[in-house]
């Protein structure tokens, strides 16, 4: 007798992960947690409107937002305030559109034979106007963003319409539309046809595959690092997440962090200056020149008296009142400069030594010339 092996059941969540680290671990956040507060809050005010038969209600949607935030753990007991204002301000932008609801957060499900792929969008409107009998064949997709920053959500809002169309063989078209919750605005719909992602639902699912049939394997780093589980521990987390603060206190910490290494690196760079006061710039430290180093070229400088300098570009025919505003700065005319040159009214020169880096120009055609000419300069 055999006996069906499992499949696993994958998430979007989890695919996207996946999909570009095969170490990745799906993360338990508080900074995930109010996210889901909002939308448990989101999805019971659409039922209770639907249950009212009104298109808003300003005052049930407090007990709503009380009991979502009751019935989800993990979360920062402080941010109540700053979640129950989000709750209040989504209903004062937001009004209920009862006539297209098709659907909220009701999950998608997909047996693709070696595993069971779910998601669930946040609310599917019909906007076709079609037949309510009839099978819609065009639809909204909204998704709910609570997060303070810009994110990219191409991915996931793929994997919906792909799901969608997948399991709806009539819809031919869809328009996903993130709905930026703290603004109050939705962003304009993006359009997408049946059968223009199937071609990168091949390669999505055939990668996914892959993922699942190796196993856990060694972790590469990469975009989902910001929201996997290891990204404080893993060797190959991408630095900027790695150390991502997601609360107020890790927030604090940081910024004494910060604080303790801008004063180390003054600290530092003091005592290199120091340490190359007396000694030879050196021309190549790891791709860089370092000590008291001369320009690389001559700077045009005046050396005539403004007065001067006024009477000489009168007598040259130029506007000597526009033109007196250059013996404060440099010229940028190189015909002015031959003219100023030969006059004697300046120079070229070197300015004086200042310690510095810059990139090293070893072995290249100007370290060369400078070399055989002789010029010593760092």
């Amino acid at each position: 007798m055999s006996v069906a092996h499992a499949v696993p059941t994958i998430r979007r969540s989890l695919a996207e992960g996946l999909a570009s680290c095969p170490a990745f671990v799906m993360e338990r956040s508080e900074r995930l947690a109010f996210g889901q507060a909002v939308h448990r809050f989101i999805a019971a005010y659409w039922r209770h409107l639907q249950a009212l038969g009104e298109e808003t209600d300003m005052t049930g949607w407090r007990d709503l937002a009380a009991d979502a935030w009751a019935r989800t753990p993990g979360l920062l007991q402080s941010r109540w305030r700053e979640y129950a204002g989000l709750c209040e301000r989504f209903t004062q932008t937001h009004l209920g559109d009862l006539h297209t609801i098709a659907a909220v957060e009701e999950p998608i499900t997909l047996h693709v034979g070696w595993a069971i792929l779910v998601c669930t969008p946040d609310r599917i409107d019909r906007v076709d106007g079609g037949d309510p009998d009839d099978e819609a064949t065009w639809e909204r997709v909204t998704d709910y963003k609570t997060e303070q920053g810009e994110m990219d959500h191409q991915f996931q809002l793929h994997w919906y319409a792909q799901m969608r169309f997948l399991t709806r063989p009539a819809l031919e078209r869809l328009d996903l539309v993130l709905d930026l919750v703290r603004y109050g605005r939705p962003h304009d719909p993006i359009t997408i046809e049946r059968g223009e992602l199937d071609e990168w639902w091949d390669a999505t699912l055939q990668g996914l595959r892959h993922r699942l049939e190796a196993g856990p394997g060694a972790p590469v780093g990469g975009p989902s690092c910001a929201g996997c589980a290891l990204r404080r521990t893993c060797g190959e987390s991408l630095p900027s997440v790695a150390v991502a603060p997601q609360t107020d206190d890790e927030a604090d910490v940081l910024l004494s962090e910060h604080r303790r290494l801008d004063a180390a690196a003054t600290v530092r760079w003091d005592l290199l200056e120091e340490y190359y006061r007396d000694r030879e710039a050196r021309l190549d430290v790891n791709g860089e020149e370092i000590g008291y180093l001369l320009s690389r070229k001559p700077t045009f400088r005046w050396v005539a008296l403004p007065s001067a300098v006024a009477a000489w570009a009168r007598s040259k025919g130029m506007d000597w009142r526009s033109f007196v505003g250059l013996t404060t700065r440099t010229a940028t005319n190189r015909g002015v400069q031959d003219m100023a040159l030969a006059a004697g009214m300046a120079v070229m020169e070197f300015s004086p030594p200042s310690f510095k880096t810059r990139k090293a120009l070893v072995g290249t055609r100007v370290r060369r010339k400078a070399a055989e000419e002789g010029d010593g300069r760092g």
